[in-house]
C-alpha cells in the first residue's frame, strides 16, 4: 500500500532561448489550497448585503508561479543567477511571465493526466 503523501520531485522544463524552470513535479494539498485562496478575495458588503468574492488575477498568477518554481536558469544584466522569488516574477517582461505560465499550465495538465491514468490503473476501473 502507497502512501498517501507527496513525494517531493521536480522537473525540468525547457523554455526559449536556451533558457530553463526546474518545477515541483506535484503539489501538496496545503500548495494548491495557498493557489486557491490567492485566486480569490472575499470582500465583505456593506450591512445587510451579501460578500463578495472577487477575483486577484495578478497575486493568483504571481502565487501559482511562485508556488511550483523551484529553479530557473535566468540571470541578470551582468550574468549573475537571479533568485525565484514574487518579486523577481514581478519583474520580469510580461511575454516571458507568460511563457513561463504556459510552461507551467502544461507541465500541470501532463501531472493531472498522469496521475489519472495512475489513479485509472491502480482502481481497476469497477464501479
Amino acid at each position: 500500500m502507497g502512501t498517501w503523501f507527496v513525494k517531493p520531485e521536480a522537473q525540468r522544463v525547457e523554455l526559449t532561448e536556451g533558457q530553463w524552470i526546474e518545477v515541483k513535479k506535484y503539489l501538496t494539498a496545503g500548495e494548491e489550497l495557498t493557489i486557491t485562496q490567492a485566486f480569490t478575495a472575499m470582500r465583505q458588503g456593506r450591512e445587510g448585503e451579501q460578500p463578495t468574492v472577487e477575483i486577484d488575477m495578478k497575486r493568483w498568477r504571481i502565487m501559482r508561479c511562485a508556488i511550483y518554481l523551484l529553479k530557473w536558469s535566468l540571470t541578470d544584466w551582468d550574468d549573475k543567477p537571479v533568485p525565484v522569488t514574487e518579486a523577481s516574477l514581478e519583474a520580469l517582461d510580461p511575454d516571458r511571465l507568460k511563457e513561463i505560465e504556459t510552461a507551467i499550465e502544461a507541465h500541470s495538465k501532463r501531472m493531472e493526466e498522469e496521475k489519472n491514468a495512475r489513479h485509472s490503473v491502480v482502481g481497476g476501473g469497477a464501479n
